[in-house]
């Protein structure tokens, strides 16, 4: 049975995101004469100013793991430590599942200092340090979703209503599994950083920093497509969008993220529809393209970290 599970799910996986990505593309055909319009608004250097917030966020993200691999005591310098993260969010752009990114860095670290299991304990830190950055401001959604009516079908249409509350109950169905598995991983990693909680500290102000820039990058985009909203109701109903899209059902949140934004930033941000759907389908192609940039940086100028990932699959699951 179990050899039948994981063929099950990926098929799962891929259903969901093609389905997922339908339905945004339906929003989108609704209102293609206003998104047209919206996007003559955004100038070419506006776009590389977005991209540029989007960068920052993603070093953010690398500077994250590097505190956590130091105060794990593994040697690896910062210039490193972006890169291989950067060549994981590449990564994460195609491999089937959410976790591809962090094999590759798995691989990379492993080859580097020659010690697994520091290694692997900074990936699970670094993913659980993230969660609880978004766990800090998710409460605000929350409040946001029940009082909007979104749950109960008032706000909106029925069909709306119903991809609502399928996105938002499959949140709630799972947070509470999420958080005790937070708790758990938790308890099991951080007696590494007991004694360093110096480098814990600094990897939690590194993810503030990703949140602050990716949250500014939708508030000034929204702004810029006549839909402005509030930086801290940006910050809420993003972090609800992330829980939904950690849930194992698609395809590295492919469509699922775009769905949920769009659906939690029109009906509880009062966003436009069309700017709604800009916005998500505008993010996924900016992080894609910063993670390709950073690709591309490191196979020009740090060709020797590729050969770190050429490692068995065996020798990665540890």
């Amino acid at each position: 049975m179990e050899v039948r599970k994981e063929p099950r799910l990926r098929w799962t996986r891929l259903v969901i995101s093609v389905v997922s990505l339908f339905l945004i593309g339906i929003l989108i055909i609704k209102g293609w004469d206003q998104i047209i319009q919206s996007l003559n608004s955004i100038s070419l250097g506006f776009f590389f100013l977005l991209m540029g917030f989007t960068l920052i966020s993603r070093v953010m993200v690398g500077l994250r793991w590097y505190f956590l691999l130091r105060g794990a005591s593994i040697e690896i310098n910062l210039i490193n430590s972006i890169g291989v993260t950067f060549m994981g969010l590449f990564a994460s752009n195609f491999l089937p599942s959410t976790i591809g990114g962090d094999i590759i860095r798995l691989a990379a670290a492993t080859r580097i200092s020659k010690n697994p299991i520091p290694c692997t304990a900074s990936l699970v830190m670094d993913r659980l340090v993230g969660i609880f950055g978004m766990l800090l401001i998710s409460p605000i959604g929350l409040h946001l979703i029940l009082q909007s009516g979104l749950l109960d079908g008032t706000k909106i249409g029925s069909n709306q209503s119903f991809l609502a509350i399928a996105s938002i109950n499959a949140f709630f169905s799972k947070i509470r599994s999420k958080v005790a598995k937070l708790v758990f991983e938790a308890k099991r990693v951080i007696s590494l950083w007991i004694h360093h909680p110096r480098f814990l500290f600094f990897s939690l102000l590194s993810t503030f920093g990703h949140m602050t820039f990716l949250f500014l990058t939708l508030t000034m985009l929204l702004d810029r497509l006549n839909s402005p909203i509030q930086f801290w109701v940006v910050s809420a109903l993003w972090s609800i969008s992330y829980f939904i899209t950690l849930l194992p059902i698609s395809i590295n949140g492919l469509g699922l993220q775009e769905l949920s934004l769009t659906i939690l930033f029109s009906q509880i941000g009062n966003v436009d529809y069309s700017a709604a759907a800009i916005m998500a389908v505008l993010i996924r192609v900016l992080q894609m393209l910063a993670s390709l940039i950073g690709g591309v940086v490191l196979y020009f100028i740090f060709p020797d970290l590729l050969g770190e990932i050429k490692k068995p699959e065996k020798e990665m699951n540890v």
